[in-house]
């Protein structure tokens, strides 16, 4: 799974600085520049999500890698405990996985830099865009990884 590991670097280069920013776990009490307040951010909040099969398997996957956590808000698991994923999931969700892996990998990719740049520049707002709608900072960071 040639996809898998190419999918894996890319989350390890994204440093743990940048990825506190992009996914932060509390809100900023940084105030942010006025023009933070006329940025679009939804636009960086609507990754491809796996449908079917393949969600019910993802979800499966990521209730197992949480079982230990008795937090309100468990923090996310490591990039690299999802690589298991694909000898745990069922056979017949893996051509689903692959294509769904390569269309996140697409987005992020045309996405991350700037994504990037607006979480650092504006964190408040950021922050609130990015908790504004249940899921949005599981289905970013499930692309991410």
């Amino acid at each position: 799974f040639t996809l898998l590991s190419s999918l894996a670097a890319s989350a390890a280069a994204l440093d743990p600085a940048s990825l506190s920013a992009i996914l932060p776990t509390a809100k900023p009490t940084v105030t942010d520049d006025w023009y933070c307040a006329l940025s679009a951010y939804s636009p960086y909040f609507d990754p491809p999500k796996p449908t079917g099969n393949l969600l019910s398997a993802l979800q499966s996957y990521g209730s197992k890698l949480q079982e230990s956590c008795t937090e309100k808000r468990c923090p996310y698991p490591d990039a690299t405990r999802w690589c298991g994923f694909t000898t745990a999931a069922p056979t017949a969700a893996l051509p689903a996985y692959t294509s769904y892996a390569n269309s996140a990998s697409v987005w992020w990719a045309n996405h991350s830099s700037s994504a990037l740049d607006l979480a650092q520049e504006c964190p408040y707002y950021w922050y609130d865009a990015l908790t504004d709608i249940p899921s949005t900072t599981g289905w970013l960071n499930m692309t991410i990884i």
